[in-house]
């Protein structure tokens, strides 16, 4: 893995941030003229053989320690202990190189797992895991002393795996934060709509009762009424309906009053109120809470 992929991921990644104009942009840009600033001291002070410095990367890397130490709940005890587990995978490579087979993703897993186990949060791991690796550069210049021909600091494999691990991580953080906001706006909105259709269906009932309770509107309905009334005894096609003892009281067809004629929808307006006032507030049962 020479290929720079860490290096176009940074670059990437800040060409984005500062695009969309995200608050991530500062952050990106820092790394960026960290980065810029290593290159250069590369170039003015070239490394001698067989030790090769990446200084741009070496400069990343601090300052992405540095960023994440300061927001870090947890720093001393998990970086301890993640450099002890460092330097024993180190002593292994050097006396047993190649026994496990893939073992630079198996070294590199395992000493993610110790960072987050023993940080217990993003940016523990993050800074537990890159101040373990710092430290390391120097305990691995003195163990390969007389034993390689080359070496680089850092090893480019686990320069390369940690900016995709945590560029994937710190993805994955931000699209479960969204998709969390998202869920409880939909949880806040939804009481309120039905709470508010409630509340304007009330209102219009009201209206209406009000409506309809005004003098001159009683005072229209009975004069109505018995005109309807003295109709009534001269027709013979009128509906009729059996009360009581069985006598029948024939009503003319006119006594069906219209809305047209109102503007008052008469009998929905008494069912309205009367289902209203029915109306009693969902609340569950014993089961259904335990359920």
């Amino acid at each position: 893995m020479d290929l720079p992929y860490g290096e176009w991921v940074i670059f990437f990644l800040a060409l984005a941030t500062w695009t969309e104009k995200r608050a991530s942009q500062r952050f990106f840009l820092i790394l960026l003229i960290a980065w810029l600033i290593g290159k250069c001291l590369e170039v003015l002070f070239p490394a001698p053989m067989p030790w090769h410095w990446h200084y741009a990367r070496l400069s990343v890397m601090l300052v992405f320690w540095g960023w994440a130490w300061g927001h870090a709940e947890q720093r001393i005890l998990p970086l301890l202990i993640t450099s002890f587990a460092l330097s024993l995978e180190t002593l292994f490579l050097v006396n047993e190189p190649g026994v496990i087979p893939h073992e630079a993703w198996i070294f590199a897993v395992v000493l993610f797992f110790v960072a987050r186990l023993t940080a217990n949060s993003y940016w523990g791991t993050a800074a537990t895991f890159t101040g373990s690796i710092l430290l390391n550069q120097v305990f691995r210049r003195f163990t390969y002393e007389g034993l390689v021909r080359s070496a680089d600091f850092p090893d480019p494999f686990i320069w390369n795996f940690g900016v995709g691990l945590f560029t994937v991580w710190a993805g994955l953080r931000l699209g479960w934060f969204y998709y969390s906001a998202r869920e409880r706006e939909l949880q806040i909105v939804e009481p309120l709509s039905s709470a508010s259709e409630l509340v304007q269906l009330k209102l219009n009932i009201e209206t209406s009762v009000t409506k309809a309770s005004s003098g001159g509107f009683r005072q229209s309905r009975i004069s109505h009424e018995e005109h309807l009334a003295a109709k009534a005894e001269s027709t013979s096609f009128a509906p009729s309906v059996t009360i009581g003892n069985g006598a029948r009281r024939y009503y003319p067809l006119e006594s069906i009053v219209t809305e047209a004629e109102y503007e008052v929808l008469l009998p929905l307006v008494e069912v309205g109120v009367s289902r209203l006032n029915g109306v009693k507030a969902y609340e569950p049962s014993e089961e259904q809470e335990l359920l």
